[in-house]
């Protein structure tokens, strides 16, 4: 939620006697061109009122446009001011006749109010849940929108003289549900919890309107049709994940599948997901705080979820906050996701991740194999209390050399410079040759190693069919290659049409938007498979080696002089930098900033078995 400057006369008359008090309003009747006239009441919701919510985006608040609220001390209507968005959407609402009672937040919340905003935030999941119906305004008809409607009604309700849908799969079709599903209304966090919690949806487009329910059933012909690679996670939710999780688990689950969606303020991106898992009968220990800083609000969360997702919570750490004095173990949820999990957050990651297995093996450590939280001081900072992790963990030497980064979409796969790097003395120095069962055949180890490692916990390692794909030969040319995959060249048009640039002005499109899946689609499973897997772990990546020789590839934000380790009971490695050191009883006093989640190859782990002893306490600020 944002806000406005708007008379407040108007919150001071209507005052909520309670906490189960909400403001309602009755859009009253006119047509198309008359100014937008309402009036306000109070209404408890124990008395159970019938009303409608509006859900929509409110767009931009450098543009308001006045509404009139009657029925005030005052005898003339007070002006207020809305985005053209939610003016826009009320005029779509407004009926010819007869008055409509609905709930519209910029209006029904004093924004201005902090304790009111936490209060009515703590309540959302009562008012979209007895609400007789959810309102959707998508925004106002496009060249394009009424073809994607049909379709999406053809759907729904095929004609009956049809044996199949009668619309056959053509590039302008594609492109007008593309669109359609890239409307800003899809991409908010908002609109997950309040399409979820009514009963019942009507979705307005411009003049058209159609039920939500069409627009679901559309998202299950989707996953069998597979027109569209993926459709919003307000379509794709994992509702089974929210009923069946602990509710921390729930939580961080829907934080990170709702990572990409938008919120005008930050604090949202968690305070948004409250009510959901209220509708689940889920509950953890957070509440809506709009007097504290998004910094507070994604720590206090952190703190919340890291006793029981553990691990997770720092997997979930991607670069790019700019949020001043974060923890660098608390993810920033406003930073949109650079690049993919290979902790795999959650139970599918603890299953997956190559680590777990030997964590199950190796019991004699004695040392926790969770994260604990504390607060500590820095030496050099004695005045200054912190909330640290302490881990327990193996280093794998400082990062010594390391390569470009690589960006779908705005990058070539640095394939090349990445395999040069192989060349290193301290690389050859070891003998990759021990974990036999590891490799096929003869194969040179190294080479296996390298191409084991760019593809992460896949598998299958197919060296030659990712040359392939990434030099494929010139038509009718047998010695000469293209210089980039022609998948990579349908990124950069993409990109360049999408008109997303970075801080650079380099089109570059944001990850959640990369069709991978379309990568190779035309080798054969196997082949695709391992290819996508690279081309996703690698993104937003680079290769490295540590002074002791061993590979990997860390997360862009990765510098030499970083230090790799391996941490107890994690998933994964992380790359950690140099914050200082910690008095501490427990023996460790180095204490690090968190970069990232790593992956790399398996040989140091395959070495602690033959006594590099105990794990080491580290704090991680």
């Amino acid at each position: 939620m944002s806000t406005l400057s708007s008379d407040s006369s108007v919150y001071t008359e209507l005052l909520l006697q309670t906490e189960r008090h909400i403001r309602l309003i009755r859009l009253l009747p006119g047509i198309e061109d008359d100014d937008i006239h309402l009036e306000l009441s109070t209404s408890d919701l124990d008395s159970k009122p019938t009303y409608e919510t509006l859900s929509y985006t409110w767009g931009d608040v450098s543009d308001p446009k006045s509404v009139h609220i009657r029925g005030l001390a005052s005898d003339a209507p007070v002006s207020f001011a809305v985005t053209s968005n939610c003016y826009r959407a009320l005029a779509r609402l407004r009926l010819k006749q007869q008055a409509r009672t609905i709930w519209v937040d910029a209006i029904s919340i004093n924004q201005n109010d902090v304790e009111e905003r936490n209060s009515q935030v703590a309540l959302m999941s009562r008012i979209y849940s007895e609400a007789a119906n959810v309102v959707v305004y998508l925004g106002e008809r496009t060249s394009n929108s009424d073809l994607a409607l049909d379709f999406i009604t053809e759907c729904d309700n095929p004609s009956p003289d049809a044996s199949s849908l009668s619309y056959p799969k053509e590039d302008e079709l594609v492109k007008s549900l593309v669109d359609f599903f890239h409307r800003p209304w899809f991409s908010r966090v908002w609109v997950i919890q309040e399409i979820a919690l009514p009963n019942s949806a009507i979705v307005h487009c411009g003049k058209r309107t159609i039920d939500w329910a069409a627009i679901q059933n559309f998202q299950r012909w989707n996953v069998n049709a597979k027109w569209l690679a993926e459709l919003p996670f307000v379509l794709s939710m994992p509702k089974r994940s929210l009923e069946l999780d602990e509710p921390e688990h729930a939580m961080l689950n829907a934080l990170l599948k709702s990572r990409h969606c938008a919120a005008t303020d930050p604090r949202d991106k968690v305070y948004a997901l409250l009510p959901l898992l209220r509708k689940f009968n889920k509950r953890i220990e957070l509440q809506p705080r709009y007097q504290d800083t998004a910094t507070e609000v994604f720590t206090d969360c952190a703190k919340t979820l890291i006793a029981t997702c553990g691990w997770d919570i720092l997997h979930a750490v991607q670069g790019g906050s700019k949020l001043p004095d974060l923890p660098s173990w608390v993810p920033d949820w406003s930073v949109p996701p650079r690049r993919e999990f290979i902790g795999n957050c959650g139970k599918e990651g603890m299953e997956r991740g190559y680590y777990t297995h030997f964590w199950d093996r190796k019991r004699d450590f004695n040392v926790p194999y969770m994260p604990e939280l504390v607060s500590k001081t820095l030496q050099s900072k004695p005045e200054k209390t912190s909330q640290m992790l302490r881990v327990h963990g193996f280093s794998c030497g400082k990062i010594a050399k390391i390569g470009s980064t690589y960006i779908a979409s705005k990058t070539p796969f640095p394939y090349h410079e990445w395999r040069n790097m192989l060349d290193d003395e301290t690389v050859k120095a070891i003998d990759r040759a021990e974990p036999a069962p590891a490799y096929r055949g003869d194969q040179d180890h190294l080479d296996y190693t390298f191409h084991w490692v760019l593809g992460a916990i896949e598998r299958g390692v197919y060296p030659n069919a990712l040359r392939m794909f990434l030099f494929p030969r010139k038509p009718g040319k047998s010695t000469r290659f293209e210089d980039i995959s022609r998948w990579e060249e349908e990124l950069r048009e993409l990109a360049s049409n999408k008109g997303v640039k970075d801080d650079d002005g380099v089109p570059e499109l944001p990850f959640h938007e990369i069709p991978f899946h379309l990568a190779a689609d035309d080798f054969p499973p196997s082949y695709f498979r391992y290819i996508q897997a690279v081309l996703r772990h690698c993104h937003s990546r680079r290769f490295f080696i540590t002074e002791k020789g061993y590979i990997g590839i860390a997360p862009q934000e990765a510098e030499i002089g970083d230090d790799v380790y391996i941490c107890a009971g994690a998933v994964t490695p992380f790359v950690l930098r140099d914050h200082g050191t910690v008095a501490d009883d427990h023996g460790g006093n180095w204490c690090f900033n968190l970069v990232g989640e790593c992956y790399k190859e398996r040989s140091p782990w395959e070495s602690i078995r033959y006594g590099l002893g105990d794990p080491e306490a580290i704090y991680i600020a």
